[in-house]
């Protein structure tokens, strides 16, 4: 399984189990909806970061292997 489909399951899932964790946190839907936004805004970011990670190591692999 990919790294990027982990992580979209693992965004799919976080935040619904948070708010089973505090059903006594009661938020407004604007807020709940930027707060979504947010989280996926930040678990973007780090996807495209670590890919862009992967491939230097990659590259820098290949120089070292030729």
């Amino acid at each position: 399984m990919c790294c990027a489909a982990v992580d979209k399951s693992v965004e799919q899932n976080l935040f619904p189990r948070l708010l089973d964790e505090f059903p006594y946190l009661h938020l407004s839907p604007a807020t709940l909806h930027n707060l979504w936004r947010k989280g996926s805004l930040q678990l973007d970011q780090l996807s495209r970061a670590n890919a862009d990670a992967q491939r230097r190591k990659t590259k820098a692999q290949e120089q070292v292997l030729f």
